[in-house]
């Protein structure tokens, strides 16, 4: 298919089954261009050379190339890639040919190993790498207002940068999940990629979401070699860790988990719930052994009990719960998930 001259300002392709070859060309008047497609056939490419487009919706195994331009896209703002095939040209494209770019999201693209990019104008960035990991990402978004990164569990970056000098607030979300099938972890190489990867985002204000779903029930993914881990460094300040798994895990398990993430990172507040039905939650067993630890009645060691200054058990909706037996707290029903709000040593409030 190829376009010339033609005054469509919409264009919008789905499932064309016989579909090869898309080219776009000599198109002043599209602004805004969407192509869907499901099937893998091998080979199949798009390729784009219209300066005016604004927005680009590309869902599909295709191939992506463009022209040599200095200025390719000259007004797009917004650019959604789902499993496409990039070069590492189409990746240098993102920097230095769509200045006005201010969404950027690329799901699950290949073609490339590392991610680089310079841009001015991005403020909006989504990165998920579920099938193709990254093994590495170099960020500088001097005005970036939200980034958000979605991968594996046991796929975040062996090397991981952010640059950023904007004076406004700006929000981190980070979600990490794993599924009963998948390997197990090296927890130790884990903590220390995912501090690297929190400390380069440590100017924003970090939301860390982890689902662990595989790995045995006791000692997560083989014993804590707390030796490897950074004591020497500050752990990162977050905003909001929210943590689930659809596994009953033992008191051993949650001890050598929160030891090694508690020297990576210090969390603001835990959400967390077991959820029964439609409107009914309790308090999560990941939440309850940080309540025991900070009452010194766990049966596991915790090193960073003596830096928790106090903890306060809310509702969804900000409603502070009192309770004065533990276990009574443990078997009571919420209408919603529950927050636990920790005030560590040394940190101020946000």
């Amino acid at each position: 298919m190829t376009m010339n001259k033609s005054q469509i300002l919409r264009l919008a392709l789905n499932n064309c089954c016989e579909l090869r070859n898309v080219r776009l060309s000599e198109a002043p008047e599209l602004k805004h261009f969407k192509f869907f497609d499901i099937k893998i056939i091998e080979g199949c490419s798009i390729k784009i050379d219209v300066p005016n487009l604004e927005t680009v919706f590309i869902n599909g195994p295709w191939i992506w190339s463009h022209r040599q331009s200095t200025l390719l896209f000259s007004r797009l703002t917004s650019l959604y890639l789902n499993n496409v095939i990039m070069s590492s040209e189409s990746i240098d494209l993102l920097s230095f040919g769509c200045p006005t770019l201010a969404n950027l999201a690329l799901h699950d693209c290949s073609g490339f190993e590392e991610f680089h990019l310079a841009s001015d104008s991005v403020k909006f960035l989504t990165i998920l790498t579920r099938k193709i990991p990254l093994k590495g990402a170099m960020i500088c978004a001097p005005n970036i207002l939200t980034f958000n990164f979605n991968a594996g569990i046991h796929q975040v970056p062996d090397t991981f940068s952010f640059t950023t000098t904007t004076s406004k607030m700006w929000h981190s979300n980070v979600f990490l999940s794993s599924r009963q099938e998948d390997p197990d972890l090296d927890v130790n190489s884990w903590f220390l990629k995912l501090r690297r990867m929190l400390k380069a985002l440590s100017g924003s204000q970090i939301y860390l979401t982890t689902q662990i779903n595989n790995g045995p029930l006791d000692v997560p993914c083989g014993a804590v070699d707390n030796s490897r881990l950074p004591n020497d460094k500050p752990p990162v300040v977050m905003e909001n860790l929210t943590f689930s798994t659809s596994k009953c895990r033992t008191a051993s398990w949650y001890s050598g988990f929160t030891n090694g993430l508690f020297r990576v990172c210090r969390p603001r507040s835990i959400w967390s719930g077991v959820y029964l039905s439609q409107s009914d939650y309790r308090l999560s067993e990941f939440q309850f052994n940080i309540l025991l630890a900070n009452m010194s009645l766990g049966t596991e060691p915790y090193f960073w009990q003596h830096d928790l200054e106090h903890v306060y058990v809310n509702t969804f909706y900000g409603q502070l719960i009192h309770w004065t037996d533990l276990s009574e707290l443990l078997n009571r029903t919420y209408d919603n998930i529950i927050c636990l709000e920790l005030k560590w040593r040394g940190q101020t409030t946000a």
